[in-house]
């Protein structure tokens, strides 16, 4: 016998009264159909409670509490037609509208336009408000009960969830069935302690609006148990930390209707409706004296494969106690964001603070990426490859950077790249839509069409780096000095030419609204000083307003900001992590470490920080730092571990080879003087010769060998080509060497012979950097993306490499020329540059970015 349909059923039980059309949609307690009235001739929504829920609730108690809500009537609220029972189906009978659900508006856009998202809430809460003035309180707030029609809310089913619950009592929980759905119910509902009042709703409706504006609902999970225990015990929401265009009230508006306590929540709807309306309301620590400038979670993160330029988990700045923050999470996949050491400023903010850019090193490759703040995603700027130090202009359509010894621009919306002007880096894109170009000793002010507007010579004397136009246009805030340890801050008048001694040591001044000057410091600190534009001068004492920054050894400063407010910084740190993924952090300061390398005997680690030499004893603790008056580059061991080998440059970009002591004693000497930037890699068993990368802007990178004879030092080409040969390291025994290269397009692991290179053997497959020997030769490990690969190798009967396989996974940092990593010399773990406040998520990682908010 072939069971009724409902449709059927109801239909026959229904006659005379309504005809079911059909079935629109299931909610958690009801299905809902189209029918037509048929006394009324009008098309309605006639919702039925789950069979399992209508035998707990009883008709006559349903059907008494339900009348409760009958008398609701109010712009925004779908009233209520009908409530009935028929042949054991309890239902209830709404006007039928046009349009759709919230939550189908959700589900096909994800995020909605802040304003139209207010709007909706505004007109909800008042829809609340008026309900809550009778005694009735929603209890099931969520985007499914919310009606779009014309783009005006109507919310549905009020009071249905009261009249449930007060008619089932508490047999419900038999039933496995909850009143409220898991995103959206306030704390109380989630711990059923004490009866749901006014605030339960505002929570709620607080946990709509935050989907609307970020896209997804404030606590998330894999179960509905999950969902609820984040209620119950996470963290308040932040929703400007997840989209940056979400006004400041509207911000404090919604962490104040989520919070946990409902006694800390807004007294009434209405006063939700007060604070969405008042563009001054504020809620929690969220202001801050004329005198300071206040660092909070951004509006934006930044989701990437692979980072080396950590943007960092910071916390917020109060003349009271700091207060900890939580990394954010967007989905973004499949770039890699990477800031090499002595590369300059990678990120720009434009100055309404509503797009990031970011100067990228991607498969060996800087390039140029930009995202809007509220957007989940970066587009790459085709034709920018090589850019560094990027710049918006005014009105955020322009990005300048520099590239090949010139500085360019392109739209952000893609297109050609256009030229400025044909030499100099660290533009800076003024308000007056003048571009600052230093050049030695020389500052151009250039159209952003190229026409040399003004030029200012300094003398050779002064080393003009990083300006920045003042707002007024008539004057420049500059570093001058390549070096952070000794570089002071100087102000030139563009009207007399006069040159004001700041009297502040630090790098990379940029002026915010806030009445400061910002800059890095020598001890890796952004700091901040009241400045006057009027009279030009600094009227206050600096105060650290971050106290761990990347600040480069020539004074680069990772840090970005908008006048509006949004930021970006960033620090790194060192540990030793093991082949099951297992790290140990070494108990160094946070800096900028650029490279890394292991002794022979696996007890320190010699590394590059900020521009500095430094040797750590792993078991004494015993630290060292040498280097100063310059810039060194890739330390690594000699073979009998007596030696630190390492780049180092004085001036200009030709880095020569040094050495120095371990133990600290002697002074630093000269093993290879070699006209261009030269990086020392790898010793070959001997000692007597060094492989060293060398870089040209013509040709890129190519790999020379050095030759140590007792009184001189002979030079020869191992690896040159039109594609970049780079971290090359020779085989244990030295008849191999193992680099990366281009070549293919794609940066992978290749092996030739030593010393004559034979044809290349291919290790890597689907891309590879940074190779490693095993120390008995019998693997060559190396990076791709966040994994750390190994490929064993043969030598019987003929040289042979297999197939690599994945050791683990983890957010390190790349090496541009010189490895960022090391092998321990009996075991299969690693010296690595890691990234704290970022984490693994799945094939992506998340980092916060920061905010400065502009008081």
């Amino acid at each position: 016998m072939n069971p009724v349909d409902p449709i059927t059923r109801l239909n026959a039980a229904l006659e005379g009264r309504y005809n079911i059309e059909r079935e629109l949609g299931r909610g958690g307690m009801a299905t809902v159909y189209l029918a037509d009235d048929l006394k009324h001739e009008r098309k309605v929504a006639l919702k039925v409670l789950k069979p399992e829920l209508a035998a707990v609730v009883g008709a006559d108690r349903f059907l008494a509490e339900i009348k409760t809500t009958a008398n609701l009537q109010h712009p925004h609220i779908l009233p209520l037609h009908d409530s009935g029972e028929a042949d054991g189906f309890l239902y209830y009978v709404m006007p039928y509208v046009e349009g759709e659900t919230l939550q189908d508006r959700l589900d096909r856009e994800q995020q909605l336009p802040v304003d139209e998202a207010v709007r909706i809430a505004i007109d909800v809460a008042e829809a609340l408000h008026a309900a809550h003035e009778q005694g009735v309180i929603h209890r099931d707030i969520k985007p499914a009960n919310i009606l779009l029609t014309r783009g005006r809310p109507l919310v549905a089913d009020f009071g249905i969830a009261l009249a449930v619950s007060a008619a089932g009592g508490g047999r419900l929980t038999e039933t496995g069935l909850s009143m409220g759905t898991p995103f959206y119910m306030s704390p109380e509902q989630a711990s059923a302690d004490r009866e749901p009042t006014a605030a339960s709703d505002v929570y709620s409706l607080g946990c709509v609006l935050y989907e609307m504006l970020v896209g997804q609902p404030p606590h998330t999970g894999a179960s509905a148990q999950a969902v609820l225990a984040k209620i119950l015990t996470g963290a308040v929401p932040d929703p400007k930390a997840e989209r940056g265009s979400i006004p400041p009230n509207v911000d404090s508006a919604i962490r104040r209707a989520v919070e946990r306590l409902p006694a800390d929540r807004f007294a009434s709807a209405d006063a939700l409706v007060q604070a969405l309306a008042d563009p001054t309301f504020r809620h929690g620590a969220t202001a801050a004296t004329a005198e300071s400038l206040v660092w909070r979670r951004s509006a934006a993160t930044l989701g990437v494969t692979t980072v080396g330029l950590a943007v960092a988990l910071l916390w917020a700045l109060w003349p009271s106690a700091p207060a900890p923050q939580l990394p954010l999470r967007m989905g973004l996949t499949d770039l890699e964001v990477r800031a090499p050491g002595g590369s300059g400023v990678r990120l720009a903010v434009s100055q309404d603070g509503s797009q990031i850019a970011i100067a990228s090193v991607v498969d060996g490759y800087s390039r140029l990426f930009v995202r809007r703040v509220d957007e989940r995603g970066f587009r790459e700027l085709q034709g920018a490859e090589g850019a560094t130090h990027p710049t918006f202009s005014p009105d955020g359509a322009w990005v300048a950077f520099s590239q090949d010894g010139a500085v360019n621009r392109i739209s952000t919306s893609g297109g050609p790249v256009l030229p400025v002007f044909d030499r100099g880096s660290n533009a800076h894109w003024g308000l007056d839509d003048v571009i600052l170009i230093p050049e030695g000793g020389e500052l151009f002010l250039v159209s952003p069409a190229g026409e040399e507007l003004s030029r200012f010579d300094l003398g050779e004397a002064v080393e003009l780096e990083r300006p920045f136009l003042l707002p007024d246009g008539e004057a420049v805030v500059y570093q001058d000095g390549v070096a952070v340890d000794s570089a002071r801050l100087m102000l030139l008048d563009l009207t007399s030419g006069r040159i004001q001694d700041l009297e502040l040591f630090g790098a990379d001044p940029q002026y915010v609204a806030t009445g400061h000057l910002v800059y890095g410091t020598r001890d890796r600190q952004l700091v901040a000083v009241p400045f006057d534009l009027g009279s030009r001068e600094v009227i206050g004492s600096p105060s650290i307003v971050v106290p761990q920054v990347l600040v480069y050894g020539g004074g680069a400063t990772q840090f970005a900001v908008s006048q509006t407010g949004l930021a970006l910084v960033g620090v790194s740190s060192e540990v030793i992590v093991d082949e099951t993924g297992v790290s140990t952090p070494l108990p160094l300061e946070a800096a900028y470490f650029n490279s890394v390398s292991m002794s022979p005997d696996g007890l320190k680690v010699t590394y590059e920080a900020d521009g500095a030499v430094g040797i750590f004893d792993i078991g004494s603790g015993r630290h060292e730092v040498f280097g100063g008056g310059g810039t060194a580059r890739g330390p690594f061991w000699s073979n009998d571990g007596e030696y630190v080998h390492y780049g180092f440059r004085t001036g200009g970009s030709d880095y020569d080879g040094y050495r120095r002591k371990a133990d600290g004693t002697g002074e630093a000497e000269v093993v290879f003087d070699r006209a261009g930037p030269g990086f020392p890699l790898s010793f070959s068993p001997d000692g007597t010769q060094i492989l060293f990368s060398e870089s040209s802007v013509a040709r890129g990178l190519d790999l020379t060998v050095a030759t140590l004879g007792p009184d001189s030092v002979t030079y020869r080409n191992y690896l040159r080509a039109d594609w970049d040969e780079s971290h090359g390291v020779l085989s244990p025994n030295g008849d191999r060497v193992a680099y990366a290269s281009n070549q293919t397009g794609l940066h992978e692991v290749f092996v030739r012979t030593f010393p004559e290179a034979s044809e290349p053997i291919q290790v890597s497959d689907g891309g590879g950097t940074e190779p490693l020997w095993a120390r008995d030769g019998s693997a060559i490990y190396f990076r791709d993306g966040i994994r750390i690969m190994k490929a064993l190798v043969s030598n019987e009967p003929s040289f042979r490499v297999g197939s690599p396989e994945v050791l683990t996974e983890g957010v390190w940092i790349h090496g541009p020329r010189v490895p960022a990593w090391d092998l321990h010399p009996e075991s299969e773990s690693f010296v690595l540059i890691t990234n704290p406040g970022a984490e693994i998520l799945g094939d992506e990682i998340a980092v916060s970015l920061i905010e400065v908010e502009v008081v």
